[in-house]
């Protein structure tokens, strides 16, 4: 028999995975306050492993690493502003970045919540890894808003599992992403 987790992903209109073993910081690190340097000219960047799929003609990849791989930089074209953001301990609304009008023409809402997600920008896991489920999500001239919820494992002196929930808020005006905490 399924477990209720199981059950309730059937509802999800969207699924990710993500593990600590696949995230593109593992070797490399952003700004103390998250910052992610922007950078216009990629020339000579190298594409992050896995993220090839979200690049937009002709500005290039949304992130990439420097020439000596230590370092991520965003998509200066793409984005204005960009930081990381921990939706495990959000506790109010957190900017995670600005879209230009490029990143708002070229990319819809929910690939841009896919991007932030398996770019781990948004960072969903303390330790470990998680498994989040999108399950609503409104989609009008003004905002985008997508609703996930899941759970991601961490590690005190043994194994623990917490439930996640949280929604990123893209706004249309302004190209504003934000993360909120919602009730599990």
């Amino acid at each position: 028999m399924p477990s209720p987790e199981a059950e309730s992903m059937k509802e999800c209109l969207q699924q990710w995975h993500l593990e600590r073993h696949n995230s593109p910081w593992r070797r490399v690190s952003a700004e103390s306050d998250g910052a992610i340097a922007l950078i216009r000219d990629l020339t000579g960047m190298k594409p992050v492993p896995g993220l090839h799929a979200y690049a937009i003609a002709p500005a290039g990849p949304l992130l990439a690493l420097d020439e000596e791989g230590d370092r991520l930089v965003a998509n200066g074209y793409v984005f204005e502003s960009l930081r990381r953001v921990d939706a495990t301990s959000v506790t109010g609304p957190e900017a995670v970045g600005i879209l230009s009008d490029l990143g708002l023409e070229s990319i819809s809402g929910q690939r841009m919540v896919s991007f932030l997600l398996e770019s781990e920008i948004i960072q969903t896991y303390a330790h470990m890894e998680s498994t989040l489920c999108l399950i609503e999500q409104a989609d009008t001239d003004d905002i985008y808003r997508a609703d996930l919820k899941g759970s991601h494992i961490y590690f005190t002196n043994e194994r623990n599992e917490a439930p996640l929930s949280f929604s990123i808020l893209i706004n249309r005006g302004n190209g504003e992403i934000q993360v909120l905490p919602r009730d599990i």
